[in-house]
């Protein structure tokens, strides 16, 4: 059973592989963070009338998570606290409505949770969006937990939304500390955000669970592969957990190649242009002034 599975998830793997190689994606291009907005202008986030409105530039994505974190906490400042203007699934949605609302062509598949057991840590993941060489995902736990990166072929962005990290380069003898409250934090510094460069690898730990938003942007193809088919073949057997990846990679692989393949106009006809993505849960109004 398992080799059949195994060689049907190979064929599988080399259809995307194909369709990664010969550029299939939506032409949606997110930035991570400032260095990738190409000196356009920087978003502006407001709170009015019911509304979060961007009345700057363009919005990447530590922008809008570095919002959605100040936005939570409240008068103290602090995420986590009894003054929070959101909980946690509250912040969660409200990245994925200002996402939609920022990136309104792409196609945002917002799988449900699932369990994914990759370089040996065990974590709940939902994957918000993935075409052939991007992704967003949710990726955390309620539990304390430590282990492996993995090393990729691209840049990996991480933006802490929920608790502390701590991780460490090979050579390095310190912690490097990652947490949404970074601006009040004993280390001088510590910060929300990360990037894990191509090739490297780190040792991580979450004190006391955290959550996290990341974004990867490359040959996803690969390390899809080992980090997700493999473990369950190998290790977990979890082939619902397996399943839902698969299935909602695909989808965002699939809808990446017919949105690339036919006119933006034709599309929207369809009523596949301009995708609703906003959670059933978001904030009332998300816009972009």
């Amino acid at each position: 059973m398992n080799i059949v599975l195994t060689a049907l998830l190979g064929v599988w793997w080399s259809i995307c592989g194909y369709l990664w190689f010969f550029g299939v994606n939506d032409g949606q291009t997110f930035c991570a963070n400032a260095a990738g907005r190409a000196g356009q202008p920087a978003p502006k986030f407001v709170f009015e009338d019911g509304a979060h409105k961007n009345k700057g530039g363009q919005a990447c994505v530590e922008d809008i998570v570095a919002y959605a974190n100040e936005y939570r906490a409240g008068a103290d400042e602090l995420v986590g606290t009894e003054d929070d203007q959101l909980d946690l699934q509250g912040h969660f949605d409200l990245i994925q409505a200002l996402l939609a609302s920022e990136y309104s062509l792409a196609y945002f598949a917002n799988s449900p949770w699932h369990l994914n057991h990759n370089a040996a840590v065990l974590g709940q993941m939902r994957m918000l969006y993935a075409d052939g060489n991007e992704y967003i995902l949710i990726f955390g736990n309620p539990t304390p937990s430590a282990g492996y990166s993995g090393k990729y072929p691209y840049d990996c962005y991480d933006f802490q939304i929920e608790g502390e990290q701590l991780n460490w380069l090979v050579g390095n003898l310190t912690n490097r500390v990652f947490t949404p409250n970074w601006k009040q934090h004993e280390n001088p510094n510590a910060h929300f955000s990360m990037v894990l460069k191509a090739g490297t690898q780190k040792g991580y730990a979450q004190k006391g669970g955290g959550w996290m938003i990341e974004y990867g942007y490359g040959n996803l193809i690969p390390p899809f592969y080992d980090g997700v088919i493999m473990p369950t073949v190998f290790i977990t057997n979890d082939w619902t957990s397996l399943w839902v990846s698969v299935r909602y990679f695909a989808e965002g692989v699939i809808m990446s190649f017919v949105r690339k393949a036919l006119p933006t106009v034709g599309l929207a006809k369809t009523g596949m242009g301009y995708i609703d993505a906003l959670p059933k849960t978001a904030p009332p109004v998300v816009i972009k002034n």
